[in-house]
């Protein structure tokens, strides 16, 4: 990746790279189960020992929106504001959907003998250069959530399931 990113920039004025902390959309795989569980009301076990710094598709897509319209050369880090376990993620999933936590029981990694093909613990990316350059700051947890939550109402509308966010949901 970095003598392809090198490569890019070395274009000059013409080139922009993009380096993306973990996206997440509610068609995810982990993503969806832990949607699906949650409202189903099943026992959820996510690793208390992953550490990730999640942004939704929509603030990836709109961030790579606003970085053609504007076109600047150079590197850009889009990222979440705050890394956090998995489980601490699911708590405040649940919370939004109006969930109770007692269902989330967390797992560690390690206990359950699971390979690590990639860091457990991905931290974030410093956005500096582009909120100076293009207004754009770190996705706070709580617009992830937002932002995966309208995504899985509108999928399941579609697919007539019948989700229903809780009143706290919009916080």
């Amino acid at each position: 990746k970095l003598d392809a990113e090198r490569g890019i920039l070395a274009l000059g004025k013409r080139a922009s790279v993009v380096r993306a902390t973990k996206v997440i959309s509610c068609k995810s795989m982990m993503i969806a189960k832990w949607l699906t569980c949650l409202t189903s009301r099943q026992e959820i076990n996510p690793l208390s020992d992953f550490v990730f710094c999640p942004i939704s598709l929509r603030f990836m897509v709109t961030s790579l929106g606003t970085l053609a319209m504007h076109r600047p050369p150079g590197l850009f880090n889009l990222a979440g504001a705050s890394a956090l376990s998995y489980v601490d993620f699911v708590h405040l999933l649940a919370a939004a959907m109006g969930v109770d936590n007692s269902l989330i029981a967390s797992k560690n990694a390690l206990e359950l003998n699971i390979p690590f093909f990639y860091p457990r613990t991905l931290g974030c990316l410093d956005m500096a250069a582009t909120t100076a350059t293009l207004g754009v700051t770190p996705q706070l947890v709580s617009s992830v959530i937002k932002d995966l939550l309208d995504e899985y109402l509108a999928e399941s509308s579609a697919a007539n399931h019948h989700y229903a966010p809780s009143s706290n949901h919009h916080s």
